[in-house]
Formats: structure tokens, C-alpha cells, sequence
């Protein structure tokens, strides 16, 4: 048993790295200072310290990799999307839901779709949002719909204490300095044993990566590229608001951020790509082939 749920997991992390493969055009060319990261960035102990045990998240880690997967094709591979939208309306459907939103927000601003098909779709979405809200109330066993319900939801299904040595009372934290307590800490000021100096360590380099979003060529170089990577960027912020909401714990930040760190990572990716290659035109998902 235990080596299926690792297999699972493994899984996971070569579709992750089958998304990266295309995202550099086939060329696994991801370079700092000269040295290739990718996909040697893939092996840090954090992404593999829960997704190989027993339990939930190896088969999350494969439901958003079969998800993110079929988006890295033209015409979007809808077996594999249906198949991680599945596993994750099962085990985490608040991840399926804030999957769709964010593959829903990715069509609405992208330049591959047209004004009537994009009126569609949001009349589309808005009426199945508004019908499926007591559904999710009752799926969810909430009294009502809304931020706080869901993430006390999820505090309750996380097993959150607030008496555990990791604890950070984030209740009078900003939004945005919720969202980086999640993703980049625990950092050296908040280790007080081994294991958490080695995820600071991580954790220091990811923050250093992500400081590439801060050029302002990135902004141009995201509203040119494909829907895969508009995605990223979309469900990393809606995932990351989402979920730094419901922990505040350490070991569940690590646990929990696999889920949308992995889609940050490669959009980090991707553009480090095109910074080392100099190509000044988008990443198009139709210029991909199969694998």
C-alpha cells in the first residue's frame, strides 16, 4: 500500500516535469547564474516530504498535475482534466473549485478566444455559480456562504491547533502578508529545529526565484503566453488567498502549498526560460507536439 500511494505521488511530479519539459520547448534549459535548476529543483525534500506517505496528498499532487497537464496542450487533453478534476472534487473539492474558477478567470482574459465566446462562458459560470451555491453549503456542512464558513471548513478538516510549537497567529496580518507566511516561511527566524533550518533553506531560494515576477518584462511576457501559464499565475494567487486563510501552522503550510507552489514554480520556470533564451515571442500551446 505504501508503495502505491509513493508511486502516486511520483506520478505527480513527472507530469509536473513533463509540464516543465514543454514549457521549455523540449530543451530543459532553466538557468541561474549559469547553472540548469530544472529538474533538479523538482527533487527538494518539501514537495516529497507528504505526497510519498500514505494518505491524501499523493493523489491531490496527481489530480492538479492531470489538470495542468491537459492545459499544456492546443486543444486541451479533456481525459486527463476530467480525471484530476475527479480525484479532486472527491478528496479536496474546495481545490476543484478554485481550479475552475481560475480556469474560467485564465478564458476570460486570455487573447485565444473571442468577445461572444467569452460572454458565454461568463453568463455560463456565473448562472452555474449561483446554482451550485446550496450544493456547496451542504457539501461542505456550512451554515452559510461565505469566506469565513469555508475557511473554518477548512481549519476543521486540517486538524488546525493553534497550540502547536510552529503556530503564527496571523489574525492581524494583511492579506498579502498572509500570502507570504504561507509560501515562504518558515525562514531561519522561525526554525527552531533541524528539520525547519532545511525548509528555510528552501524556502530562501523559492523567494529569491519568485523575486523575478518583480521585472517589469515580466508582466509583458505573462499577457502574451499561452492559457497554461495565464492559469498559473491565476491559480497560484487565487489558491495561495484561499488556503493562507484556513492554516497557521508550519507543517500544514508545507504540507498544504504543494498544491499551488508547484503552478508557481513553473510559470518561475517559464520565464527564466525566455530570460535565457531571449525570445521575445509567447510560449503558444499550439506550437507544442504531443509526448
Amino acid at each position: 500500500m505504501f508503495f502505491l500511494f509513493t508511486f502516486l505521488g511520483y506520478l505527480g511530479i513527472l507530469l509536473f516535469y513533463l509540464i516543465g519539459h514543454r514549457i521549455t520547448r523540449y530543451t530543459d534549459k532553466v538557468k541561474i547564474l549559469g547553472i540548469n535548476i530544472f529538474p533538479w529543483i523538482l527533487l527538494y525534500p518539501s514537495l516529497h516530504m507528504y505526497t510519498v506517505m500514505i494518505g491524501k496528498d499523493p493523489l491531490v499532487l496527481l489530480g492538479i498535475a492531470l489538470c495542468g497537464y491537459s492545459l499544456t496542450y492546443a486543444g486541451i487533453k479533456k481525459i486527463y482534466l476530467f480525471m484530476g478534476l475527479l480525484i479532486l472534487l472527491i478528496i479536496r473539492p474546495h481545490i476543484a473549485i478554485v481550479f475552475l474558477a481560475s480556469l474560467v478567470v485564465s478564458f476570460l482574459i486570455s487573447s485565444e478566444w473571442n468577445v461572444i465566446q467569452k460572454s458565454i462562458l461568463f453568463i455560463f459560470s456565473l448562472v452555474l455559480g449561483i446554482a451550485s451555491i446550496p450544493y456547496v453549503i451542504a457539501f461542505f456542512r456550512i451554515e452559510e456562504f461565505s469566506l469565513t464558513a469555508i475557511q473554518l471548513m477548512i481549519e476543521v478538516n486540517t486538524g488546525n491547533v493553534d497550540d502547536a510549537t510552529t503556530f503564527v497567529d496571523m489574525t492581524s496580518y494583511p492579506l498579502i502578508l498572509k500570502m507570504f507566511t504561507f509560501l515562504y516561511r518558515p525562514l531561519f527566524i522561525d526554525s527552531p529545529n533541524v528539520l525547519l533550518l532545511e525548509y528555510s533553506a528552501e524556502n530562501l531560494f523559492f523567494l529569491i526565484l519568485s523575486l523575478n515576477f518583480l521585472r517589469l518584462p515580466f508582466f509583458q511576457w505573462i499577457s502574451k503566453q499561452s492559457i497554461f501559464l495565464k492559469f498559473a499565475l491565476i491559480y497560484s494567487l487565487i489558491g495561495t488567498m484561499v488556503l493562507c486563510n484556513g492554516f497557521s501552522v508550519f507543517g500544514l503550510f508545507i504540507r498544504q502549498k504543494t498544491m499551488v507552489f508547484l503552478f508557481l514554480l513553473t510559470l518561475i520556470f517559464g520565464f527564466i526560460h525566455y530570460r535565457n533564451s531571449r525570445y521575445n515571442h509567447p510560449i503558444s500551446s499550439s506550437q507544442n507536439k504531443s509526448i
